[in-house]
């Protein structure tokens, strides 16, 4: 209690550890600081550093596919003392969280890092995958978990760059996997089928698996706390617009799964109220049926802002070399 009570004063005594120790949220869509706030960091008594990954930049900012490019990945130690930062590794893209000593990224020496300072370093030779779509890049800092820190879990940051070729099998592939981002294998397979669909009966370009949700976005009541929590975590960086005193919008840079995103709001951070940010209405649908392997076009109309009254349908398969044939259509 005595010590907690002596930090607590020394805080307080010092408006520049309170200024170093500022949260700042990015826009991870386009890279610059999208608003800053002064927030003082939780009484503890663990001394040891902290590392965080507090800024990511793409050089160029938009890779073409197949491509090698830069990172510019800003680290800060948040902690309480100082400590060296070990190795920051980078992949080119990693959706998923990386474990201590995982290999495959590009790697360099951070070095020795004090309280509060932020050191900025270029990761060059990443190579942007051939076959297009939304992809991820993720920085680890301290990546062989070399040093003690007060939190190992918030040295991962990310940073989304392309863009997804085909937004209706994005959607689906969430849809059908129920994963928090669309699992790869299975959004390229049906990115693929629904080109060959489309290539073959040009009837059905036009028409799109329509929304149920807003992907990577809810609407919560957050506090600053748990903003400062998510943004530290493999799951932010986050932006949150405040619309009335008790619900926010909040976004983040991937996209994310709502539904699995307010789930894990709850057990990780606490956020105890949160939903989907629902699309209202209705309109035109593509269904899988991974056992029958037959997909379904729905063209709809009349009245669909309340739902849709009158349906037409196209049943497809699409073989393993990429043979269309039409089942029926109603």
């Amino acid at each position: 209690m005595e010590k907690s009570i002596l930090l607590l004063l020394s805080l307080l005594s010092s408006s520049v550890l309170a200024e170093q120790n500022g949260l700042y949220l990015y826009d991870d869509r386009e890279g610059n600081p999208k608003a800053s706030a002064t927030v003082l960091p939780e009484i503890t008594e663990d001394s040891n550093p902290d590392f965080v990954v507090t800024a990511i930049t793409l050089i160029p900012a938009s890779p073409k596919n197949g491509s090698t490019f830069k990172a510019k990945v800003t680290v800060k130690n948040k902690g309480m003392t100082s400590g060296d930062a070990g190795l920051l590794t980078v992949w080119a893209d990693k959706p998923t969280s990386r474990n201590c000593r995982a290999d495959g990224g590009k790697s360099k020496s951070v070095g020795a890092i004090n309280p509060g300072v932020r050191k900025t370093l270029t990761v060059d030779g990443l190579f942007a995958g051939a076959d297009g779509g939304q992809k991820t890049l993720r920085a680890f800092v301290d990546s062989l978990c070399a040093t003690d820190e007060a939190d190992d879990n918030n040295n991962q940051g990310l940073k989304a760059y392309g863009r997804s070729e085909d937004g209706d099998a994005e959607l689906m592939a969430l849809e059908l996997s129920g994963a928090l981002l669309p699992p790869r294998t299975l959004y390229l397979q049906l990115r693929n089928d629904l080109m060959a669909i489309r290539q073959a009966y040009p009837v059905v370009k036009d028409i799109h698996h329509f929304p149920l949700w807003r992907l990577g976005e809810v609407l919560a009541k957050i506090t600053s706390k748990q903003i400062a929590q998510i943004n530290a975590s493999e799951l932010g960086p986050i932006t949150v617009e405040h619309l009335t005193d008790e619900l926010d919008d909040v976004r983040f840079a991937l996209p994310y799964n709502p539904m699995v995103l307010i789930t894990l709001l709850r057990s990780r951070f606490g956020v105890v109220e949160s939903d989907p940010n629902i699309i209202f209405g209705d309109g035109d649908r593509i269904s899988f049926n991974p056992s029958s392997r037959i997909y379904t076009f729905s063209q709809d109309w009349g009245d669909c802002p309340a739902g849709c009254i009158y349906h037409h349908y196209w049943d497809f398969t699409v073989s393993s070399t990429g043979l269309v044939t039409l089942l029926r259509e109603y």
